[in-house]
Order: C-alpha cells, then sequence, then structure tokens
C-alpha cells in the first residue's frame, strides 16, 4: 500500500458522492487503482483505528442525479480490536459495506490491514470487537458465510503439484459449484491463461501465479471479495485489466469489495 503521513489504516469509500476532497495521502495512482464509483468519505486515523461513520444511507450518482438504496450493510465491523501480547495490531476498527459497495484500506507496511481481512475470513481471533456478514455473527455461521465470501493476495500459496485448471477444479468442488468446465473456461478467458491454464503451478511467474489467485477468487462468484495487494506482482497492462475485470464483476454482480 501507500506510504501515509500518519501510520495507520487510512478507508476510502467508492460510491457515495463527495463530502470533501480526497486526502492529500491518496496518490493520482490510488485513485486509479480503486477508480469504481464517485469518490467519497475520507479521515483521519491512528493505528488501525477508523472514524465512526455516521448511518447515512448509500448513495451513487447517475445521470438524472443521486439515486439511494437503503441496503442493509453485507458487512458490519464494530470496534475491532486484536492484541498480541503488549502489541495491539488493529485497534477498535468499525466500518461497514452495502451491497456494490467497495472500502479502500490504506497504509504502510504493519498497519493492520492484512490482520483486519484475516479476522474477517475467521483466521485470526479478534481480542474485542464483532463482525456480523449478511446479518450473522462470523464467530457462529463463519461456515455458512465464507460459502459466499473469497479472498485473493499476492501472497498466497496454491498446490504446487497441481496444475493450474487441476487447482480451479479444487476449488469448484471445495464450494460444490455445478457446470464447473464451463466456469473453468470463463474465468481463463476473462484472466487470459489460456497459456498457462494446464502448466504446474509451482512453475508459474509471480505474475501468474497472482492471476490464479484472482480466478480462485472470483470463480466462485462470491457477494464479498477481500482483495489484499491483489496486483502487486502484475506488469502494469495486465494489472490495469484486472481493475477493468473487478469493475465489471462489481457492476454486473452488485459485488461488494474491500480492497488493499
Amino acid at each position: 500500500c501507500l506510504p501515509t503521513v500518519n501510520p495507520g489504516i487510512h478507508p476510502i469509500r467508492k460510491d457515495r458522492p463527495f463530502v470533501r476532497e480526497p486526502s492529500a495521502i491518496v496518490s493520482v495512482a490510488m485513485m486509479e487503482t480503486l477508480s469504481m464509483g464517485t469518490w467519497c468519505w475520507t479521515g483521519s486515523v491512528t493505528r488501525a483505528t477508523f472514524p465512526t461513520r455516521s448511518a447515512t444511507p448509500c448513495c451513487s450518482i447517475d445521470s438524472t442525479g443521486m439515486m439511494c438504496s437503503m441496503a442493509s450493510p453485507v458487512l458490519n465491523v464494530s470496534h475491532l480490536t486484536k492484541r498480541f501480547g503488549d502489541f495491539t495490531a488493529v485497534d477498535g476498527v468499525s466500518f461497514e459495506i452495502r451491497p456494490g459497495e467497495i472500502l479502500g484500506l490504506l497504509g504502510p507496511n504493519g498497519a493492520g490491514k492484512t490482520t483486519t481481512i484475516q479476522m474477517l475470513l475467521g483466521l485470526v481471533t479478534p481480542t474485542s470487537g464483532s463482525i456480523e456478514v449478511f446479518g450473522l455473527d462470523l464467530s457462529t455461521h463463519r461456515e455458512e458465510i465464507l460459502q459466499q465470501v473469497n479472498f485473493s493476495s499476492t501472497y498466497i500459496s496454491m498446490p504446487q503439484a497441481l496444475t493450474v485448471e487441476e487447482n480451479l477444479w479444487v476449488v469448484a468442488r471445495l464450494y460444490g459449484l455445478s457446470d464447473i468446465a464451463q466456469r473453468i473456461d470463463k474465468v481463463v478467458r476473462k484472466l487470459e491463461m489460456e497459456e498457462f491454464r494446464r502448466k504446474v503451478t509451482r512453475k508459474l511467474s509471480s505474475g501468474q501465479m497472482t492471476r490464479l489467485a484472482l480466478a480462485k477468487a472470483i470463480l466462485t462468484e462470491p457477494r464479498i471479495l477481500f482483495l489484499d495487494e491483489p496486483t502487486a506482482s502484475l506488469d502494469p497492462d495486465v494489472a490495469y485489466k484486472i481493475r477493468a475485470l473487478l469493475k465489471d464483476e462489481q457492476r454486473l454482480s452488485g459485488l461488494s469489495i474491500l480492497y488493499t
């Protein structure tokens, strides 16, 4: 992510009207990266802490003017905190995401972005605070929730002895998907993976591995997608195509995205 004047996570919400100009710490490059709607809300933060946002309706702007929706949040995080001994990695994070909304988390290394996502996936247990997804408590409905959630990161690993296509088949079967061959063909075409779909995963370049991780994430057609630096290893032209693909997925399916 981007270096900031103040350490910590900086939230940027993408489909609400401007209430003020974007913070100076947000670069033009990141604005282009997340240009999926109308820029809106920013706020100063301390380490891994979000200001509490007032309960305003989710709004977007089209050619006829402002259109507002009172859709319930698909993700609601309240006072989320994680401590490792005396070290506080995440301190009182509170935010929400509504259907079709994109939330960007910006901050330097060690700000708590990845730890926050790990808690949202149920991989790390919070010290305190609550996480509700689709109106359900993550701590008691994790399996049900994760059927409709997926995750991608430049830094994840897939089984190295399998081919790209075999890895996608494993993911599809784990999620109980139907029409698997057609789904895989569609994702492979979208991400321009035809030339290495039958290549053994351990022989992939870092950019090809990143595309495989993204293919795994969108293959299941999730309602919420968590992306942790998803284009960090990609060439600029491929990264641009991936961002365009994410825009299309968000526009066509109402996909909600948390993006670092």
